[in-house]
């Protein structure tokens, strides 16, 4: 589930900005 990874990622991102 590369995908879900990656979307995880950019939700940190999101998250912290």
């Amino acid at each position: 589930m590369k995908c879900a990874s990656i979307q995880i990622s950019h939700a940190t991102v999101y998250t912290q900005g």
